[in-house]
């Protein structure tokens, strides 16, 4: 996308509309601003002439009734001591009741809507009527997620546009600031997730470990640990506690019209397995944070790949409920994954992944000369 500088404003700009920071603009007057005092020293001396003069004016009472004086005769000091009171009393009543007073009516009705909550309405279906072609593309684009989402590109560049209207100081450097670390490996990827976060598990019964994978549940667990736990732990790896996540991944995006750069962080994979129903069955389970898959826009529109997107019955936007096509497509990737993992860790534990490598992925004809 074509983002350029905006040119320096004139010397009429700088003139009328002075920048950000600046000591130009006059500080914000405060209410304290006004007291010939610091507002916790003018605090003190109210409360101190308070207590005071009602201490003042009790022992004046006192003596007053002692000697049968009528309490309505005062004298000139009684008189200041009164209205000393009477100020101080309205000062601290203005200070803090008002305060106390706002807090108690908030209060009262943050529980008034606690109490009756507004009944919450369904979403209406977006319709044609209602959105525009460019929101029901924004919306396809967010939802079901679009393999790139090129449609928000164009929405935030006139997002910038608009704020360098109102901040003509503002230098656009780049439309990415690569915190969102796509297609590259990234600690937040692994830990807060990106596009969809699946966890897919299975129990696998011990027959099916022993007649159909050569192998028992003591030697899966046991290799799990070692292989894909602890080994990948020593090689530092980040999000690669897995057997094979990536080949899966990697022909699953090719196939369905995917972004194949962006198995990077949709590999990201940590394969665990341990022996349930006393050691006799095998529970496996893949936890995938960071697939980002769509089905529309990009790859999706091509013949072979849409072809499979219907297969898988993914095809689309879903009408009837928004964002379940790729979330399906997230789940059947991480079912995937668990599967091919479940395979290979077979293979290594039952001795079997060299043997089949040689009689399947090597050819002992001739290639050139079939070819020719």
């Amino acid at each position: 996308m074509d983002i350029r500088r905006r040119p320096g404003g004139t010397a009429d700009d700088g003139a009328t509309r002075p920048k950000r920071g600046s000591s130009s603009s006059p500080p914000s007057p405060k209410a304290s601003d006004a007291l010939p005092l610091p507002l916790y020293l003018t605090n003190a001396v109210f409360f101190t002439l308070f207590f005071s003069v009602a201490y003042y004016l009790l022992h004046r009472w006192r003596d007053k009734i002692r000697s049968s004086t009528p309490l309505h005769v005062v004298t000139l000091p009684e008189i200041a001591a009164i209205f000393s009171l009477i100020a101080s009393f309205i000062y601290l009543l203005g200070f803090f009741g008002i305060d106390f007073v706002q807090s108690f009516i908030s209060r009262a009705s943050h529980d008034v809507w606690d109490l009756d909550p507004a009944p919450s309405l369904p979403r209406p279906p977006i319709s044609s009527s209602s959105a525009s072609g460019d929101d029901e593309e924004i919306v396809s684009a967010v939802v079901e997620g679009a393999t790139p989402s090129h449609a928000l590109e164009g929405e935030l560049k006139n997002v910038l546009d608009f704020l360098q209207n109102d901040f003509p100081d503002m230098d656009v450097i780049g439309i990415s600031g690569n915190y969102c670390s796509d297609k590259k490996p990234a600690a937040v990827n692994w830990i807060e997730g990106r596009g969809k976060s699946v966890v897919c598990e299975a129990i696998i019964k011990e027959e099916v470990v022993k007649k159909v994978l050569k192998t028992n549940v003591a030697a899966l667990v046991e290799l799990n640990m070692l292989k894909n736990l602890a080994g990948s732990a020593v090689a530092g790896a980040l999000g690669g506690y897995n057997a094979h996540a990536g080949n899966i991944v990697s022909a699953i995006f090719i196939a369905t019209g995917q972004d194949p750069a962006q198995n990077v962080e949709s590999s990201h994979c940590i394969t665990m397995m341990e022996g349930v129903n006393d050691g006799r069955d095998l529970h496996i389970s893949v936890t995938m944070p960071s697939i980002e898959v769509g089905t529309v826009g990009g790859g999706t529109q091509l013949a072979s790949q849409s072809a499979c997107l219907n297969l898988l019955g993914v095809k689309g936007a879903s009408t009837e409920s928004p964002g379940s096509n790729s979330r399906l497509l997230a789940t059947i990737v991480a079912g995937s994954v668990l599967a091919g993992e479940l395979s290979l860790m077979s293979a290594i534990a039952a001795g079997q992944l060299v043997n089949s490598h040689m009689k399947y992925n090597r050819s002992s004809k001739d290639v050139t000369k079939i070819s020719s």
